[in-house]
């Protein structure tokens, strides 16, 4: 049998959570007679915990460092609320948090609309742009959703120039966790 530390399996339908130094048994070949390579092993943990989302809006990331969304978060911070499609993906966020005490801290990361150029104040602008969004985000989550706003902070970040297409890419990146304790050794 070859061990894999820091992955469990859950009983219930969502994916299985990568948890603290809990570790399973994955079964290795028969009559491998050798360990498995490391192709081998990243298959079988994959087949544990994908980042896929499939049918759900949001959850947390396999890696535990950032909450996954279905589909792009477009809230403008000059509109009383986020489009039907991003406030379902928001509000999809919160319940997480709800769900998830230990997440101490998340950063709503909010990336410029486009690359910066040579101008600065056209790049002040920019970033202007990109944190009043980020703002915008948490003080919804804050305000209509009743996330502690102890739990959230708000950045706004130049873009790469290699960022997509996507106009004010969105993030949101776990800071800080607490420690889960294992639940078979409290058994």
């Amino acid at each position: 049998m070859l061990s894999v530390a820091c992955a469990r399996q859950t009983t219930h339908s969502e994916p299985p959570v990568v948890r603290g130094n809990e570790s399973f048994e994955l079964p290795s070949e028969p009559d491998a007679g050798v360990l498995a390579s490391d192709a081998q092993v990243a298959a079988d943990v994959s087949r544990v915990c994908s980042d896929e989302l499939g049918s759900e809006l949001a959850r947390v990331s396999c890696d535990r460092t950032k909450i996954l969304v279905a589909s792009r978060v477009d809230f403008h911070p000059q509109r009383p609320g986020p489009d039907a499609a991003s406030k379902k993906v928001l509000e999809r966020v919160a319940a997480l948090l709800r769900e998830r005490p230990e997440i101490l801290l998340v950063r709503v990361e909010v990336y410029a609309r486009k690359p910066f150029g040579k101008d600065a104040e056209q790049n002040r602008a920019l970033l202007l742009e990109a944190q009043s969004r980020a703002d915008a985000l948490l003080q919804w989550l804050y305000r209509r959703q009743g996330i502690s706003a102890e739990r959230l902070e708000a950045a706004g970040y130049p873009r790469k120039a290699d960022g997509g297409s996507e106009p004010f890419p969105v993030v949101f990146r776990i800071v800080q966790r607490r420690a889960i304790e294992n639940s078979a050794t409290a058994e």
